[in-house]
C-alpha cells in the first residue's frame, strides 16, 4: 500500500481483517483484554526502543508478564498493524524489524468514510473490471452494505456490460477496451504463480475457470495452486520443483490442450528459467 493512501485505507480494510480472525485469536488465548495490554506494551516498547525483531518484542512482553505461544506471537503484531500502530521497519541482517507507523511514515490525508468507500470502488474497477458490487465486497472484506454505498457514489464514472451471465461494470474511462479486436492467435498464454490477484478479486471466478475445474485451483483450506492460462482462462495448472540441473516444470491441463498453446507455455517456462537464472524443462502430463 503507498503510505498516502493508508490514512483512508487503514480505517475500512483493519476492522473486517480483525473481526474475520477473532475466533483464530481466540483458539490462541488473545482474548480482548490481553490483545489490548499487548498492543500497549508493544507502543510502549518500540517508543522506547525501536525498531525490534519480533523475537525481541516477544521477550519483552515476556519480562512484562505478557506470554506468547506459537501463532499467537504473529497475530498479536498482526493486530497491532491493523490498527494502525506497527508496521515493518528496516531488516536487520536476515530478519525483519518493526517500528511505530507514525515514526515511519506520514500516513496521508483523511477522507470522510463515504469518499473513502467511493475511492475503493474506483481504485477497484480500475484493477479488476468488468465486475459486480458484490465481487468488489468479497474481494475487500468490507461487506455489501458498505460496498453499495462506495459504488452508488461512482455510478456516473461507470458503463454496463452483459457478460456470458450476467451484467458487469467498468469505468467509464476504460470504455475503449470494448473496441479493441478478439486477442490474436497464436493464444495468449501465461503461467501464474499461486495466489495471483488475476483470480483472487472476484466473488465468482467462473469467467476465468470453469466451475467443473475450480477445486483443482482452490480445493479449500485458503491454497490457491498456479494456474496455466489461454486467452485468459484456466486451462490447467502447473508446479516447478529445483533440481540440480535447474527447474522442472510440470504442467497438467484440465483437458487436451490445443497444439497452438504449447508454443506459449514453452516460452513461459523458458522465461521463468530466466528469470530465476537456471535451465528450466517442461513435462506436459495427459489430462485426466
Amino acid at each position: 500500500v503507498a503510505s498516502e493512501d493508508l490514512a483512508w485505507l487503514l480505517p475500512l480494510l483493519g476492522p473486517p481483517l480483525i473481526a474475520a480472525s477473532a475466533r483464530r485469536r481466540a483458539a490462541l488465548g488473545l482474548d480482548e483484554d490481553l490483545c489490548a495490554r499487548g498492543i500497549r506494551a508493544i507502543r510502549d516498547m518500540l517508543t522506547a526502543c525501536g525498531p525490534l525483531t519480533r523475537a525481541e518484542l516477544v521477550d519483552r512482553l515476556t519480562a512484562r508478564g505478557i506470554h506468547l505461544v506459537g501463532q499467537a506471537r504473529p497475530h498479536l503484531i498482526r493486530r497491532a498493524a491493523l490498527e494502525g500502530i506497527v508496521c515493518f521497519g528496516p531488516d536487520r541482517g536476515a530478519e525483519p524489524t518493526y517500528v511505530l507507523l507514525d515514526d515511519w511514515v506520514d500516513r496521508g490525508r483523511t477522507v470522510s468514510r463515504d469518499a473513502a468507500l467511493a475511492e475503493l470502488a474506483r481504485r477497484y474497477l480500475a484493477a479488476y473490471g468488468p465486475a459486480e458490487v458484490e465481487d468488489l465486497a468479497a474481494w475487500s472484506g468490507i461487506g455489501i452494505r458498505e460496498a453499495r454505498i462506495g459504488w452508488e457514489q461512482i455510478t456516473d464514472e461507470l458503463i454496463a456490460m452483459q457478460t456470458a451471465d450476467n451484467v458487469a461494470w467498468i469505468l467509464k474511462e476504460r470504455a475503449l477496451w470494448l473496441d479493441e479486436p478478439p486477442l490474436a492467435h497464436p493464444p495468449f498464454v501465461r503461467l501464474l504463480p499461486r495466489y495471483d490477484t488475476y483470480l483472487l478479486g472476484y466473488r465468482d471466478r467462473g469467467l476465468i475457470v470453469a466451475p467443473q475445474f475450480a477445486r483443482c485451483i482452490n480445493a479449500g483450506g485458503g491454497i490457491v495452486h498456479p494456474k496455466l492460462l489461454a486467452d485468459g482462462r484456466a486451462v490447467g495448472t502447473w508446479s516447478g520443483t529445483r533440481r540440480r540441473d535447474g527447474l522442472a516444470v510440470v504442467v497438467k491441463p484440465f483437458d487436451d490442450l490445443a497444439p497452438e498453446v504449447r508454443p506459449g507455455i514453452e516460452a513461459e517456462v523458458a522465461d521463468v528459467g530466466r528469470f530465476l537464472g537456471m535451465n528450466a524443462t517442461l513435462h506436459i502430463m495427459k489430462s485426466s
